[in-house]
């Protein structure tokens, strides 16, 4: 639910946020958890137990090709100072892929309630059934 959020118009994410939870198909494939996110950052918002999940991007496939912490550091660095925003970390979950559109956050949390009251009443046939046996 959290990643859904991230593009509410109360949220204040960044417009570059915005783009990449609403264009990332398959959160499962296409995010990451890795140390390295805060690691690349050169801070962790998170106790060192706990890594972050975030859409995969170009640091996290440099690490994969045998790049330095610290090369991955600089070239983070270098594309900040550029303007250039596509080696950021854009933290997500899993459900990113699920998420392809901006709405209030009222909106979100009104249409995950109608739509988990529409599960449970689906649900609530198979409970009936079993106590009629």
């Amino acid at each position: 639910m959290g990643t859904r959020f991230l593009v509410a118009d109360e949220a204040g994410t960044s417009k570059e946020m915005r783009q990449v939870v609403l264009s990332t198909t398959d959160g499962g494939s296409s995010t990451v958890k890795s140390y390295l996110h805060d690691d690349v950052r050169e801070n962790s918002i998170w106790p060192k137990l706990y890594d972050g999940r975030a859409v995969l991007g170009p640091s996290i496939i440099d690490e994969r090709a045998g790049i330095s912490l610290s090369e991955n550091i600089t070239k983070l660095k270098d594309a900040q100072a550029s303007g250039d925003k596509s080696r950021n970390v854009f933290w997500s979950g899993t459900g990113v892929g699920l998420v392809n559109k901006l709405q209030p956050a009222g909106d979100i949390v009104r249409e995950t309630r109608l739509q988990a009251i529409e599960r449970i009443k689906e649900l609530s046939v198979f409970v009936e059934d079993t106590l009629t046996r």
